[in-house]
């Protein structure tokens, strides 16, 4: 709120100063006051019409409040503006992939790593949309890259583990979502995953544990009584 208060009196000495009315923007949306801070962006886009960080502003304000299309209209002219603005590539892609248009989410991502090529989540990212189409091959190369960039990132642990079983790699599978346990020990679904790799290898004693592993995290997790029930009568 001080930031606010300051945004605000500087503003009412210089109405016309475009980078204050977006830290007050920003102020305002965490303060959980949408309206005013698209209020504030709308503002400087007057004052300055073709500044991309307004414009990248204004698509992570869109982004935000779900309405994807609009964001993806503000972060297309934030790169026509500056085809290296990496951030807004990124964001066009997560807008993309959530309104399941995958095709261009990939072609996206794939702007986005040539600007960002050491980018973790980049890589990530890239990898699950991969995983939505059905090309676990792929999508495994791009989990191993970003785990290559960071080795503590769980979900791309896991998420490599997905890939791996979807390609009957199970012990892979298996090693992945270990290396993803020990990271997160408190993600339930982690061992529900583990207990359905080993029930593909037919080791229902370790599938039961895994899966009684997940109850102990999560005691209404449906799918974990389910599979262990299996396992029990197996």
């Amino acid at each position: 709120e001080q930031a606010y208060e300051a945004f605000n009196k500087s503003l009412s000495l210089n109405p016309s100063d475009v980078e204050t009315l977006i830290n007050k923007s920003i102020s305002e949306e965490n303060l959980g006051l949408f309206d005013d801070a698209l209020e504030s962006l709308q503002h400087a886009l007057n004052l300055e019409p073709n500044n991309e960080e307004v414009l990248y502003s204004l698509g992570i304000l869109s982004e935000r409040k779900e309405e994807f299309h609009k964001a993806i209209e503000y972060f297309k002219m934030t790169v026509e503006l500056d085809e290296n603005y990496s951030e807004a590539w990124y964001e066009l892609g997560y807008c993309y992939e959530s309104l399941d248009d995958l095709d261009s989410s990939l072609k996206v991502y794939n702007k986005y790593l040539e600007i960002e090529p050491h980018s973790a989540t980049g890589w990530y990212n890239k990898g699950i949309v991969l995983i939505r189409m059905g090309d676990f091959e792929k999508a495994a190369d791009c989990f191993e890259l970003s785990i290559a960039l960071k080795d503590d990132f769980s979900s791309s642990w896991f998420n490599l583990g997905v890939a791996y079983g979807n390609m009957n790699r199970i012990n892979d599978s298996i090693s992945a979502f270990k290396k993803a346990a020990e990271i997160d020990p408190y993600d339930e679904t982690i061992f529900l995953n583990l207990g359905q790799a080993y029930e593909d290898l037919g080791d229902f004693n370790l599938a039961i544990r895994n899966y009684s592993k997940a109850l102990e995290l999560d005691d209404e997790y449906y799918e974990a009584y389910l599979s262990r029930g299996y396992c029990y009568d197996v």
